[in-house]
């Protein structure tokens, strides 16, 4: 409405993995009145592949339309995620505004020697990109053969749905030593969230899933 002032726009979306195309974010951005601002949450733009998703600060911050916001973090593939720092790239007049209401110490120095450190180590980003995509197919493949709907997924997790209640399987896989994520909170009560992890994690998982869906 004419009261509107920012616009979310989370892609990869999370929880459920799936992304907003380059196409689509077009037409979305082009229809935007000027004085809207578009917040582009692309904490996970660093795990897609695939050649639609659209690059934020590429696309719309540089030489852009002049009010798209993009928001990035350490927190995912950098592995960074207990200290709690990330960054914005914009426009200088949506910078300007973040720079008069942020805190004055809103990131420590620890944090910030961290992400330094870590952009010197760029080949394990490639590494990770790498060893998340042979994972993502791995964990999407293990719950789709055990009969589960899984949402396609770019990002380092998979979105399931169920026929039961996701907490109640969040509840019997944390018996099971396995802790996956309920996605009420999220307003899908039908579903869970589970992160992509190493060969031998996803075998845990889906021996986890099998006993619990079995004695369901």
């Amino acid at each position: 409405s004419e009261r509107t002032r920012i616009v979310y726009v989370c892609n990869p979306n999370n929880p459920t993995g799936t992304m907003v195309t380059r196409q689509e974010l077009d037409r979305f951005i082009d229809r935007l009145p000027a004085h809207v601002l578009c917040v582009l949450d692309e904490a996970y733009f660093e795990y897609v592949q695939d050649p639609d998703y659209p690059d934020g600060v590429r696309d719309y911050v540089h030489g852009g339309p002049g009010n798209v916001l993009v928001l990035r973090t350490f927190s995912k593939i950098y592995g960074l995620a207990g200290l709690r720092i990330g960054y914005a790239i914009a426009p200088r007049a949506a910078v300007d505004a973040v720079e008069k209401v942020r805190n004055a110490f809103d990131v420590t120095s620890l944090a910030q020697d961290a992400a330094l450190a870590t952009l010197e180590e760029r080949h394990l980003v490639s590494e990770r990109i790498t060893t998340n995509a042979h994972g993502l197919q791995l964990l999407t493949a293990t719950c789709e053969g055990l009969g589960l709907e899984v949402f396609p997924s770019v990002a380092n997790f998979v979105c399931v749905r169920l026929d039961g209640d996701g907490q109640e399987l969040y509840d019997r896989m944390l018996d099971e030593g396995v802790i996956i994520r309920p996605l009420a909170p999220f307003g899908m009560p039908d579903a869970v969230r589970i992160t992509v992890g190493t060969e031998q994690e996803t075998a845990a998982c889906a021996a986890a899933l099998r006993s619990v869906l079995a004695a369901a």
